[in-house]
């Protein structure tokens, strides 16, 4: 085999640089190796014993490739450690981070983010035995076919102690299964996932973190799964409707007497296929499908009246561009930076869609860091509708301590700020307010009609990738209302 090893100065360079090979950086991006659409950037065929360490690897159609075209596979005892594995696939390769066929190959403290690929568009790990992954970030990979964003092993093997994070796979399609890992097929044993953390991965199918399919077989040993997406829905449970447009101005007790159950038994798909442009700067397409079908309804109100636009149901069928800058520090709690996000949706019948209407929206986020630990987080948003819209597609404000439902229109805006700070060991604190309106249209809005304030604690539930579990507790004039997630709240 070949040990290929990087992080050093090298020899005397033309312009009379001294060489160095005695000191060796442990940064992986301290050297490069770059390649082209044309293959992978690092090839390893019929090398068994090699060893690859401490590079960053991009510009490939895949960016490390084991393989030596036999069956069964020859190559063994094959290591891949430390390295930066960014910005290679093309959408019709499976693997565009690493993809390898062998025995006993080992992928260690690396970074793979940021490929893309078909299927498995971080890691790809076909018909190999007794791997081990472990102690790597495996971030942002994008599958553009339908089976693993981020890792796909057929075979045997442990995988553990590594992060998965917003892999993505199917967006483009709108179905797919294993957003974060996919396990496929079984070989020579069970597949061990062992003390992994998956964390806003994306499948629209089903196994936004975690699917294993075709007869694998695989255990999940203390896994943290927080966080991950499906486009699917399937809800069905009794709800509540308070009318639409209501003032601001309302007490508990008028609350209650507006109040009409209803179960909404609504099948629905929605996602956001997203492609960079230039650094944070991803555009693409937003699109939704909703079957809502009214049961139960409660007798005596304007629901079972039918005086309510969608009080019937029926499909929403809609489809429009997107558009986002990403420039947060960290995904889920972040302490630095600007996430800015706008859509807008156009459902026509030309679509299947029952209803006509358009649906636009605006998110803007800021962080800042205050002093270390302490954080200000700040969010100003805004949605409106326009034409034949039913009552259960209008916009809501989001602020935590409003009732649920109560104030709803065809146009919502709301600012909110937070404090989040450290308190004692793995515990930290927040605080936060926010204030609204709701009306007709954004002119009609009063911003400050609707406010919602309270407090909080978080545990640390992953320090490096700070994750939390909250539990916050809001106020407003309809009452005291507890919220316990997964995450921050913005």
């Amino acid at each position: 085999g070949v040990r290929l090893l990087g992080g050093f100065a090298g020899a005397a360079s033309y312009d009379g640089e001294p060489g160095d090979f005695s000191t060796r950086s442990t940064d992986p991006a301290a050297t490069w190796i770059e390649g082209s659409r044309a293959g992978a950037v690092v090839h390893l065929s019929d090398a068994p014993g090699s060893v690859v360490d401490g590079f960053r690897i991009t510009g490939g159609a895949r960016g490390v490739l084991v393989d030596d075209q036999a069956w069964p596979p020859v190559v063994e005892n094959v290591r891949l450690a430390r390295l930066l594995v960014e910005g290679n696939g093309i959408p019709s390769e499976h693997g565009g981070g690493i993809s390898a066929l062998g025995r006993r190959i080992t992928i260690a403290r690396s970074t793979v983010r940021g490929n893309a690929g078909a299927n498995a568009a971080g890691i790809y790990l076909h018909h190999c035995e007794d791997v081990l992954v472990e102690d790597n970030l495996i971030a942002d990979n994008v599958g553009h076919g339908d089976h693993g964003g981020g890792l796909t092993l057929n075979g045997s093997g442990i995988v553990r102690r590594n992060v998965f994070r917003g892999n993505r796979i199917g967006e483009s399609l709108g179905y797919g299964w294993g957003g974060g890992v996919l396990v496929v097929e079984r070989h020579a044993g069970v597949v061990l996932l062992q003390g992994n953390i998956y964390t806003g991965n994306f499948a629209p199918s089903g196994g936004g973190a975690v699917f294993v399919d075709e007869g694998a077989a695989a255990t999940l040993d203390h896994e943290l799964i927080a966080g991950n997406r499906l486009a699917l829905m399937h809800p069905d449970m009794p709800t509540l409707y308070f009318g639409v447009g209501n003032p601001a101005g309302l007490d508990r007790d008028e609350v209650d007497a507006l109040e009409e159950e209803y179960t909404n038994r609504c099948f629905a798909l929605e996602g956001t296929a997203l492609f960079t442009v230039t650094g944070a700067l991803r555009a693409g397409a937003a699109a939704r499908f909703a079957a809502d079908s009214l049961h139960d309804v409660q007798p005596g109100g304007d629901l079972a009246a039918g005086g309510v636009r969608g009080f019937a149901g029926g499909d929403v069928v809609g489809l429009g561009p997107a558009l986002e800058w990403d420039g947060r520090d960290a995904a889920f709690a972040p302490a630095a930076g600007a996430w800015y996000r706008a859509w807008m949706r156009a459902h026509r019948d030309s679509l299947g869609s029952d209803y006509g209407f358009e649906h636009y929206a605006l998110d803007l986020r800021r962080y800042l860091t205050v002093r270390p630990g302490h954080v200000l987080g700040l969010q100003v948003a805004a949605d409106t509708v326009r034409g034949d819209v039913p009552f259960y597609e209008l916009p809501s404000l989001p602020l935590r301590g409003l009732y649920q439902g109560v104030f709803v229109d065809r146009t919502a805006a709301s600012f909110q700020a937070e404090w989040r700070f450290p308190a004692r060991g793995r515990f930290a604190a927040a605080v936060f307010a926010g204030v609204g309106g709701v009306g007709d249209t954004l002119a009609d809005v009063k911003p400050v009609d609707l406010w919602a304030a309270g407090a909080g604690v978080r545990y640390i539930l992953n320090r490096a990738e700070r994750i939390t579990l909250r539990l916050d507790v809001g106020v407003s004039p309809l009452g005291v209302f507890p919220y316990f997630m997964v995450m921050e709240a913005f």
